[in-house]
């Protein structure tokens, strides 16, 4: 997602947008947002002697070998899948820049009184 946005933001910087600073600036934000979450998901990873390393990719799918515990196995992602992740959790990352204090109104319970 970091190597999707920086060339979001290379290719925003190269357009006479009348916007260029503005989306640039968001862009970047989004971008210290996924590093942060990337850097705390590392440092769990290593808290719990977990290790995971890119193995291959093969008709549409990426495969990442991981260790953890003396255990040794990979696991495989589908790209389409991969693909609607990205966009579900970009689409996350902008909504809680653009919108901080949005929070899910609760609905009442039926059977209650409010």
């Amino acid at each position: 997602m970091l190597t999707m946005c920086d060339k979001s933001l290379q290719e925003v910087r190269r357009t006479p947008n009348l916007l260029k600073q503005p989306l640039g600036e968001f862009i970047q934000i989004v971008m210290d947002k996924i590093s942060r979450e990337l850097f705390s998901l590392r440092r769990e990873l290593r808290g719990r002697n977990i290790k995971v390393f890119d193995d291959e990719t093969l008709d549409g799918i990426i495969y990442h070998r991981y260790s953890c515990r003396g255990y040794e196995d990979r696991f495989s992602i589908v790209r389409e899948a991969l693909r609607s992740e990205i966009g579900i959790r970009l689409a996350k990352y902008c909504a809680d820049i653009l919108y901080p204090s949005f929070k899910e109104a609760r609905r009442p319970d039926p059977g209650s009184d409010s």
